[in-house]
C-alpha cells in the first residue's frame, strides 16, 4: 500500500518501474485503508510518503532536508545482501548512502522500498523483515 498526499516528487513503487505519481496528487492502492489523520498537508517541500505500519519515506532527500536533520553526523551501519528479521525497540530515522532494501512489516505485510539517497522512518515497536537486495550503507539515529 502506498499513500501519497500532495507530494512534489515522483514516487516509484517497488512492484513496478512505472511511477504511481508524477505530480501533486492523491494515490491510494487500498481506499478503505485511508486514515483521515494521514491526510494532512505536507509541512515541508519534501514530504514523507506513508507506507503503512508507521513506516515513512522521503525519496531522494534534498541537501536542505539532510542538513536540517544533520544526518551525516549520525553513526553509520552497513550490511551485505541478506534477509533478516528486525524489531525496532525505538524509532529509527536513517539516510541511505547506498543500497536497496525492501522492508516488510510482519503484522500487516506493508512493504517499503528504501534506496540510495532516501530517508526512512521506522516506528518503535514494529517487527519486520529486511530483504537487502544490494549492500547497504546508511547513517542512522534511534529515538
Amino acid at each position: 500500500m502506498a499513500f501519497v498526499s500532495s507530494i512534489p516528487f515522483s514516487v516509484q513503487p517497488f512492484v513496478s518501474s512505472k511511477p504511481i505519481c508524477t505530480s501533486k496528487a492523491v494515490v491510494c492502492r487500498n481506499p478503505s485503508s485511508i486514515r483521515m489523520d494521514a491526510m494532512q498537508a505536507p509541512k515541508s517541500p519534501q514530504a514523507a510518503v506513508s507506507y503503512g505500519s508507521g513506516m515513512k519515506l522521503i525519496q531522494k532527500a534534498d541537501e536542505t532536508t539532510i542538513a536540517k536533520l544533520d544526518c551525516r553526523k549520525w553513526p553509520k551501519w552497513g550490511c551485505d545482501k541478506s534477509t533478516f528479521p528486525w524489531t525496532y525497540e525505538e524509532s529509527e530515522v536513517c539516510l541511505f548512502i547506498k543500497g536497496d532494501v525492501i522492508v516488510t512489516a510482519d503484522k500487516t505485510g506493508d512493504k517499503m522500498r528504501v534506496q540510495e539517497g532516501d530517508i526512512a522512518l521506522f516506528p518503535a515497536g514494529m517487527s519486520c523483515t529486511w530483504e537487502v537486495l544490494q549492500p547497504v550503507n546508511k547513517y542512522y539515529k534511534f529515538g
